[in-house]
């Protein structure tokens, strides 16, 4: 029971601080924003996913600090989802740095897939 409970914190906080805050700069933005606006919500949403006081947490910190709190979680049906959604996301890091046009449709889909996934997670 204590390994289920410790799960359920470790989700909790997961969709706190992880899937509420990735896509948080992208759903403040106005839908067919500049690619330069758009770019830096990105970089906010992936690189300074999480703000307490003066540190920032990206999210694959965030990512990582989960799979070493709860490594139960891989277990759970689900996971494959989550990881999966949270594999797209990070994918779009690379993206940041080069000049190409990016996809605002599918950056949106991509980060709000990642607080859906934990809340399937959770059950």
């Amino acid at each position: 029971m204590p390994d289920d409970l410790d799960l359920e914190d470790a989700l909790d906080d997961l969709h706190h601080d992880l899937g509420k805050y990735i896509a948080l700069p992208l759903s403040l933005l106005p839908l067919g924003a500049s690619q330069a606006a758009l770019r830096e919500a990105l970089r906010r949403g992936l690189l300074e996913t999480r703000r307490v006081g003066g540190a920032c947490q990206g999210a694959e910190a965030l990512w990582r600090g989960f799979l070493e709190e709860a490594p139960q979680a891989r277990s759970r049906a689900g996971f494959a989802a989550l990881e999966a959604a949270i594999a797209a996301a990070l994918a779009w890091i690379p993206r940041l740095e080069d000049e190409a046009p990016l996809d605002e449709a599918r950056a949106r889909a991509d980060l709000t897939a990642v607080r859906a996934a934990i809340r399937a997670l959770m059950g």
